[in-house]
């Protein structure tokens, strides 16, 4: 699952979901995992929204990836 991290002066983290659909393949079990983040803006100006995938053990992070945000 996929953590992110705003900075909570400019963005508020609303909720974070996930969906599932089951793909059409031939292997069993076979699905689809999806994640959204929703944020509302608190004042305008540049921010950034880090995503943060962590494994099984919370403590351990498989990747890293930041997005700039620029609210007006």
């Amino acid at each position: 699952m996929w953590t992110a991290t705003v900075d909570e002066s400019m963005l508020e983290l609303i909720s974070s979901t996930v969906e599932t659909s089951e793909m059409e393949t031939e292997k069993p079990a076979s699905g689809i995992l999806e994640q959204h983040f929703r944020c509302r803006a608190l004042k305008k100006g540049n921010t950034e929204v880090q995503l943060n995938l962590k494994g099984p053990d919370i403590k351990f992070s498989w990747g890293q990836k930041t997005f700039p945000v620029e609210i007006r």
